[in-house]
């Protein structure tokens, strides 16, 4: 049960005497901090304090199992790139072809998490219909000569400015929005970087209160994917309405042959990527969950927690 919550500070669980097995959960306290620094992480891990935590850089996690610590690799949420078309100059499809060709993402993966997957917008790990990273590079090709060439088409030869606003959950959601903002600065786009917290980030994003934002968007399945991009979402932050990409979903609700869905699937990340250009997800990253050896039967779950934390318990 919540005990207290001290916002940016700290959840307090308490062990519930009702709990409806008997004699669970063995634990009568968690504690769980709102850290977001990987530094103070890293430390509190190896020290002690905290007995789980997790990160998303490959580093730090094989610097924490060497020293004894149980680590557990997962494939985590998509890094999301969302250009606002209602923003000047996004409006014009130049522009923002421009932007993403100016971006290195596979040299971003590489730099920052260390280890991603390279994708569209389909995760390899939860759908067949994921394209390859041939592919992928085919379709998003880093071209800075071309963002250049796109730009001065648009009649913005010098470039301009804007705003790159990041949901930071940690240090490597910074360090990639600097990345895309060093990347389009050599063509001539200077991206001021805002950084807010994960809830300020929805609601902006679901008011398409930006011009260019960076976060991480958790879906998993083909539906959970496509549904963001209907006009009628609440989460379609980048006002996507295009009735080719509309009349593929549609197509995808009926058929039931799943080799011929895959290939709408693929269809559907080729338009997204070569014709509306409004919304990306150019990595994939790997989370690790990171757990002092005393920890017994704590297991990695993406969304629920409720059962893994009721069988808890601490050896000596």
């Amino acid at each position: 049960m919540i005990a207290s919550h001290t916002p940016d500070v700290e959840w307090v669980l308490r062990r519930n005497p009702d709990y409806h097995i008997p004699g669970r959960p063995y634990v009568d306290e968690i504690r769980r901090p709102i850290l977001s620094d990987t530094a103070a992480i890293t430390a509190a891990l190896r020290s002690g304090r905290l007995d789980a935590g997790a990160t998303s850089d490959v580093n730090v996690a094989q610097q924490l199992g060497e020293q004894g610590l149980n680590v557990v690799e997962n494939p985590g949420a998509p890094v999301s790139f969302y250009i606002n078309p209602t923003r000047e100059p996004f409006d014009d499809v130049r522009v923002r072809k421009a932007v993403v060709a100016a971006v290195d993402w596979e040299g971003m993966g590489e730099s920052i998490r260390g280890k991603f997957n390279l994708i569209s917008l389909m995760r390899p790990d939860t759908s067949t219909a994921a394209l390859t990273p041939d592919e992928v590079r085919g379709l998003r090709r880093y071209d800075p000569e071309e963002a250049r060439r796109l730009l001065a088409e648009a009649g913005m030869p010098e470039g301009f400015s804007t705003t790159l606003m990041v949901q930071r959950v940690d240090d490597e959601d910074v360090r990639e929005a600097q990345w895309i903002q060093a990347d389009l600065a050599e063509v001539g786009i200077q991206a001021e970087i805002e950084i807010v917290d994960a809830a300020t980030g929805i609601q902006r994003r679901r008011n398409h209160d930006f011009a260019l934002t960076k976060a991480l968007r958790g879906v998993h399945l083909p539906d959970q994917v496509w549904r963001d991009f209907q006009p009628d979402s609440i989460e379609n932050y980048a006002l996507i309405d295009d009735a080719p990409l509309n009349e593929m979903f549609a197509r995808t609700r009926t058929e039931t042959d799943p080799a011929v869905r895959d290939e709408v699937y693929r269809e559907m990340q080729r338009h997204m990527e070569s014709d509306i250009v409004q919304a990306l997800y150019p990595i994939q990253r790997f989370d690790y969950s990171v757990v002092n050896p005393r920890v017994q039967n704590l297991w990695p779950s993406p969304i629920y927690q409720g059962k893994r934390l009721s069988e808890v318990w601490l050896s000596e």
